[in-house]
Parts: C-alpha cells; sequence; structure tokens
C-alpha cells in the first residue's frame, strides 16, 4: 500500500507556493520581466497544482509495487488530547501571514477529488491522525508491502517490519532507520517537545508551566537505557508509570482498540470508481495534467 500522510503534503506545497509568489513579487518590483501568465496566477493556483503534482509523482512512482493510494488526513479533536490535555498545545502558531484558510480549503478540495475523482482510498477519521492511520494499517496488514510517504520521523519505528518503506516526497529521500526497536525506546525516553510530551524524569506538565524546564537525561543514560529490552531495568520512582504513558502516546501499536476498529472498519470499504479526470482538471484550468491523466489512476 501506498500510505501518504497527508498534512506535510499541503503544509509544504503552501510554503512553496508563498515562496513563488514573493519571488515573483520582487521581480515585478524589480521591474524586471515576468510573463503576462505569470502576473495573473494566483498563489492559491499554485498551491493546488503542486499538491497535485505531488500525489501524482508519489503514485507513478510507487503503484506498480504498492498497489493504489491511501490518504491518510488529521482530523481533529484528536483522541490523545483526551488522554493527556496538553497534547500539542505549546505548537507554535502557525505563520499569521500566510492565508491558511484558503490553504486549507484547497487541501479539502483534493481530499474530494482523491475520492471521488482518482478513486483513492481517504481515511478521514474525526479523532484520529494520520499516523494512527498508517500505524494501525502496517502493525495489521503483514502480507503487503507498505511505502509510507511522509518526512516524519515518528514513522521510523514501523521499520520493525521488513515490509515497511519510507520516503520523504518533500526533501526528495528516502527514510531509513537501522535499529527501530532502539530509536522508539529513545522516544519514548526523551518525549516529544513539539507535541508537549516531556521526558520520563520530568513532570507531565513540564512544557505548560512558565518557566519550568525538563530535567536533564545524560546522554550516556538515554544511550543504555535505549539499548535495554525492558523498562524495568532503569527505571525507578515514577520514571516507570511516565515511560507507560509516554508510550501509550507514541508507540503506534498502542492505538486505542477503538479507533483501532474505526481504522480497520474503514479500510474494508471499498474505494470509489475513478470519476472523470479530465472535467476535473478542466474546471480547475489546470491544463499540464490532461496529458498525464493516467498517473492519477
Amino acid at each position: 500500500m501506498i500510505l501518504i500522510d497527508y498534512s506535510p503534503v499541503l503544509i509544504s506545497c503552501a510554503h512553496s507556493a508563498v515562496t513563488w509568489q514573493k519571488k515573483r513579487d520582487k521581480l515585478l518590483e524589480a521591474g524586471k520581466f515576468v510573463s503576462e501568465d505569470e502576473k495573473n496566477t494566483k498563489v492559491e493556483d499554485v498551491h493546488m497544482f503542486r499538491m497535485l503534482n505531488t500525489l501524482r509523482m508519489v503514485n507513478s512512482m510507487n503503484r506498480r509495487k504498492y498497489g493504489r493510494p491511501i490518504v491518510c488526513v488529521d482530523r481533529k479533536p484528536y483522541w490523545r488530547s483526551e488522554v493527556f490535555p496538553n497534547y500539542k498545545k505549546n505548537r507554535k502558531p502557525m505563520d499569521r501571514t500566510m492565508d491558511w484558510s484558503m490553504f486549507f480549503d484547497n487541501g479539502e478540495d483534493i481530499l474530494n477529488a482523491c475520492r471521488d475523482v482518482f478513486g483513492w482510498k481517504v481515511i478521514d477519521i474525526p479523532g484520529i491522525e494520520a499516523d494512527d492511520s498508517i500505524g494501525v494499517i502496517v502493525h495489521n496488514i503483514r502480507d503487503e508491502d507498505h511505502m509510507i510517504i511522509s518526512p516524519d520521523g515518528d514513522f521510523k519505528q514501523l521499520q520493525i517490519y521488513k515490509n515497511v518503506s519510507q520516503y520523504d516526497s518533500i526533501h526528495n529521500k528516502k527514510v531509513v532507520e537501522k535499529y527501530p526497536e532502539q530509536w522508539l525506546r529513545f522516544k519514548i525516553i526523551t518525549g516529544d517537545k513539539k507535541d508537549g510530551i516531556p521526558n520520563i524524569v520530568s513532570d507531565k506538565d513540564t512544557f505548560m508551566t512558565e518557566g519550568m524546564r525538563q530535567t536533564s537525561i545524560s546522554s550516556q543514560n538515554k544511550k543504555s537505557w535505549s539499548a535495554a529490552s525492558n523498562p524495568m531495568f532503569f527505571c525507578t520512582g515514577d520514571m516507570l508509570e511516565r515511560y507507560k504513558f509516554n508510550e501509550e502516546l507514541l508507540d503506534m501499536s498502542k492505538v486505542p482498540e477503538k479507533q483501532t476498529k474505526q481504522i480497520l472498519d474503514e479500510l474494508k470499504v471499498p474505494a470509489n470508481k475513478p470519476g472523470n479526470l479530465y472535467g476535473y482538471f478542466a474546471s480547475k484550468g489546470i491544463s499540464r495534467f490532461i496529458d498525464s491523466l493516467g498517473d492519477f489512476k
């Protein structure tokens, strides 16, 4: 299966489109030549084109070996926020100079196209993140090869299976982890600051308390603890409880039974038959894909 982590595609293409717009505007301000087509092109059209082109390339490069794509979506409110109210609460706000509502509208439009025009499977369930969907599929569908399309290092843990590969379409490179089990233990031990999850020797509210910092873990302990096959070998006091708590949030094999069932049930629903691709691209004014419609099938 081609398992696409959708949010990074949307966000990276948004930044790329804004960068294009700024470069074009600088050329105009400097009085340099810019074609009429470029002058009249809207940033939202560039965003849509780059998203579609990324999805096209991902499909055409991988479908022969891995089959048709499954697009996995993040949809709030996440179940982890019920388990841990601080989850993702301390993330930096998105660039407020960008019109994110427009970019997200584009994303919804393309999701609908994936589902109704391209005939791709879309897993879009309230409370579930793409990490959950991809993790559950990989842990439960063991008789197929999987290609994960994402720059997210969290998916390295899934390389415990030989049938799993990962490709970062944003930076055009494979993501390879030689020791995925040890990598996951390291992640659980050190936490995930960007998601508000402290390390196992710090208080759960560390990142939400002003002026409070994590208790540090020495490099030697990080290395030796990650190499241990059982947290009982190094956990003392409340550390084991914190380890199990972080494990529940970060180990993709620990997605709760309710959410696991929702994902697997959705996976069983047949994808729609492909629709009128020519009509879709014509309606969007995107003629460059007319000669490569097969890349979306």
